[in-house]
C-alpha cells in the first residue's frame, strides 16, 4: 500500500502556534520524539509521562499504530 507523505514538522509548528495562543501557554510542554521505535516511543513515554500524546504517523486499517523498527532508524 502506498503511504502519503507527511509534513510532521508542519503540524508540529502548527500545534505550538495553537498551544501559544491559549490562556495557558506556559503550561504546556512539548517533546518531539521523530521516527521513534515501539520500544524508544514507551521509553520517552515513561521518562516524559504525557498527559496528552499526538501521534503523526501512519496506522494499519485495524488501527494499529505503525512505528520504525529499530533496526531502520535514520541515524542524524
Amino acid at each position: 500500500a502506498s503511504e502519503q507523505p507527511l509534513d510532521l514538522e508542519g503540524e508540529f509548528k502548527d500545534i505550538a502556534r495553537e498551544l501559544k495562543l491559549g490562556y495557558f501557554d506556559d503550561a504546556f510542554e512539548t517533546k518531539v520524539v521523530p521516527q521513534t521505535s515501539t520500544k524508544d516511543f514507551l521509553s520517552s513515554c515513561n521518562s516524559f509521562r504525557p498527559h496528552v500524546i499526538h501521534f503523526g504517523g501512519h496506522g494499519e486499517q485495524s488501527g494499529s499504530l505503525m512505528f520504525v523498527k529499530p533496526e531502520s532508524k535514520r541515524s542524524g
